[in-house]
């Protein structure tokens, strides 16, 4: 999802459905859909809550009525005759368009419902920020955590991330702004009842049409029991090893079938 693109914006700060007409990967010459005209619908998916949770996109071509204007332009200087078969392949295709839409209305309905299912029941969030680090949009699903999205969004991502991780955050955008490239990073945050919580972040970044990197966008995922199974670990094994190396018996412990040694303490040596 292109979270600049300006219909999708207006969708997700008006609450209105957007009907619009764009031409397709415009910028993209070699992809089989470039230049063609599509009429895209945009509806605003809401939370139980009431609150804007995202959008549903559809869209369909409009090769079709493409193909009959030209064709009206062209016969159009034959006469009346030709005028009147553009009239009624136009009514045809018009109504063809009107049925395609109660069926893409159906469509969203469908899909809003099930979008709705996985949105409420992810733990994911979704998120872009600018080349400078400012939230450009975040999900609604980081009000786990206390944080209203709509007061998030237009600050910096810095400002809810545990400062002991900013510098590793800004080398990361840094390099991937230079070098076009995504990162993966952890870091962790506090929420609003003062708990930390650990994510790890997969970002991408986006691309203009100048091959520049304009900003970042991904999914942040919740990773606090991982990180505290695997602390718990490390703990486990430093005691363990403790524990053999103090012990005034030798102790070996080995691989079976290779016996190859994996621990001894100093009593073996």
């Amino acid at each position: 999802m292109n979270f600049y693109e300006a219909g999708l914006k207006s969708c997700l700060e008006t609450g209105n459905r957007i009907e619009q007409i764009y031409i397709r990967d415009a910028d993209k010459p070699l992809s089989p859909f470039h230049g063609e005209k599509t009429f895209d619908i945009i509806d605003p998916l809401y939370k139980s809550d009431g609150r804007i949770a995202g959008a549903v996109n559809v869209g369909l071509s409009l090769k079709a009525v493409e193909k009959i204007r030209h064709n009206y332009m062209t016969a159009s200087a034959a006469g009346t005759f030709l005028w009147i078969v553009f009239v009624v392949s136009f009514a045809v295709v018009h109504l063809r368009i009107m049925k395609l839409k109660k069926i893409l209305d159906l469509a969203f309905r469908e899909s809003q419902n099930k979008y709705r299912f996985l949105l409420e029941n992810s733990r994911d969030i979704p998120y872009s920020i600018d080349r400078n680090g400012i939230l450009t949009f975040i999900g609604p699903q980081i009000d786990q955590y206390g944080y209203d999205p709509s007061v998030m969004t237009g600050h910096s991502i810095l400002e809810y991330i545990n400062p002991r991780h900013h510098d590793e955050i800004i080398n990361n955008i840094k390099e991937s702004i230079e070098q076009n490239f995504s990162f993966d990073s952890r870091f962790s945050i506090y929420d609003t009842d003062g708990n930390i919580t650990w994510f790890e972040e997969k970002g991408n970044a986006i691309i203009d049409q100048k091959s520049e990197t304009t900003g970042f966008s991904g999914i942040l995922r919740d990773i606090t029991a991982q990180w505290e199974a695997q602390n718990e670990l490390s703990e486990v094994k430093a005691l363990l090893s403790a524990a053999i190396e103090q012990s005034p018996a030798g102790i070996i412990i080995a691989d079976v079938p290779d016996a190859k040694i994996r621990i001894c303490n100093s009593e073996v040596l």
